[in-house]
């Protein structure tokens, strides 16, 4: 995606989440791609979507850490949510986006997605009555012209609680060898 679609996508994006809140629902998810999963974050999360994808690489950090990037002159970490996931780690791709998390929300981070659509309002969505195996995710389904996709709600409150996100358990985890 050029500079100019990437502007262009953008004000979309930001235009359509000025017509929900004046409408009164400013309650938005970003739906997003992961390690071919489909899921779902509160906008209101979301500090900045950064198509540059660039990140340099840290030696000897945990798989799910792929490195550091800079964004209007802060430094985040960037997390793998596939590889946090289980799955392969992510390739990088032209359609993959950095999710730059706000500070209060969770601070430095940066989620690497494969792919992210145009913010949905929560209205559309229903949930459904089932366990999920992680207590950070939520499963909701989505009607969209006439198909149901089931979409898994990531709950910011208890996912950036996960101690993937923790520096320090990180490294006291690579001192014992785990």
């Amino acid at each position: 995606m050029k500079a100019g679609e990437l502007i262009k996508y953008q004000q979309n994006l930001f235009d359509q989440m000025d017509i929900l809140r004046q409408k009164g629902d400013d309650s938005l998810a970003i739906p997003f791609q992961s390690a071919g999963m489909s899921f779902l974050i509160p906008a209101d999360s979301v500090f900045a979507v950064d198509s540059n994808r660039e990140y340099i690489e840290v030696p000897s950090s945990p798989l799910w850490i792929l490195g550091l990037t800079q964004f209007q002159g802060e430094v985040y970490t960037v997390f793998d949510l596939a590889t946090l996931l289980g799955a392969n780690k992510t390739n990088r791709s032209r359609k993959g986006r950095l999710l730059i998390m706000k500070s209060d929300v969770a601070y430095g981070v940066a989620l690497w997605v494969d792919q992210l659509y145009s913010s949905v309002p929560f209205s559309d969505f229903y949930e459904i009555d089932d366990v999920s195996e992680y207590n950070w995710v939520s499963h909701l389904l989505w009607l969209e012209e006439f198909q149901e996709t089931e979409w898994s709600l990531i709950q910011t409150d208890a996912f950036f609680q996960l101690d993937w996100f923790n520096p320090q358990k990180i490294l006291n985890n690579q001192e014992k060898g785990l």
